[in-house]
């Protein structure tokens, strides 16, 4: 019976040491590595193919809670933009995928200035363009299911108390069936972080 009281009053003497806690909004700009394998009709097709992201932009925001001075927890939603395009063969061809996702971030402060984040996201993608030769290739293609999931690393510069800017990179994966077709697709982003504390 102890545990459990001492489990119920955990989140309110970690509230009670609330340094300061509040919202934010982000936004990233990332250049992207993408590399695709797919599945045909059970069998599993190594691809292994490696393209280049055609835009990967982010934004999204939620609420910073700062427990501890040097440590944050940060849930937040957000919203993706990117695709990948070839030129090879004699073709050329892209695809967009829009992704919504649920965020959660670790922040670790150093002497107020530098700030480091490990996050992890959730998503859910929907591929909603994508050509080959100037022709459409998924206006009549169906999507049965579709999900993401990254790891992330940032590092950035603290700027005045609502301010931070840095260095983001992460590894994602996501997965989709389009038309019957499972396909897997990795991602690899590296690019820069914009935040404002509210």
């Amino acid at each position: 019976m102890k545990k459990f009281l001492l489990l119920l009053l955990l989140p309110v003497i970690v509230l009670a040491n609330d340094y300061k806690s509040r919202f934010f909004a982000s936004g990233v700009i990332a250049l992207s590595k993408v590399k695709v394998e797919s599945r045909y009709d059970g069998r599993w097709v190594h691809d292994g193919s490696h393209f280049l992201g055609n835009g990967d932009i982010q934004v999204y925001g939620g609420w910073e809670f700062r427990p501890l001075r040097w440590f944050s927890l940060s849930p937040a939603f957000g919203f993706q933009r990117n695709g990948w395009s070839w030129d090879r063969a004699g073709h050329e061809g892209s695809i967009s995928y829009f992704n919504p996702y649920l965020r959660l971030g670790l922040g670790f402060y150093i002497k107020k200035m530098i700030y480091i984040e490990l996050a992890g996201t959730y998503g859910f993608p929907t591929f909603f363009w994508g050509e080959q030769d100037g022709k459409s290739t998924t206006a009549d293609i169906p999507q049965e299911n579709a999900w993401s999931s990254s790891g992330i690393f940032s590092i950035g510069y603290m700027i005045n108390e609502h301010y931070r800017v840095g260095l983001t990179m992460g590894n994602d994966y996501v997965y989709s069936s389009l038309d019957g077709i499972g396909t897997h697709v990795y991602v690899n982003p590296l690019g820069v972080f914009f935040t404002y504390l509210f």
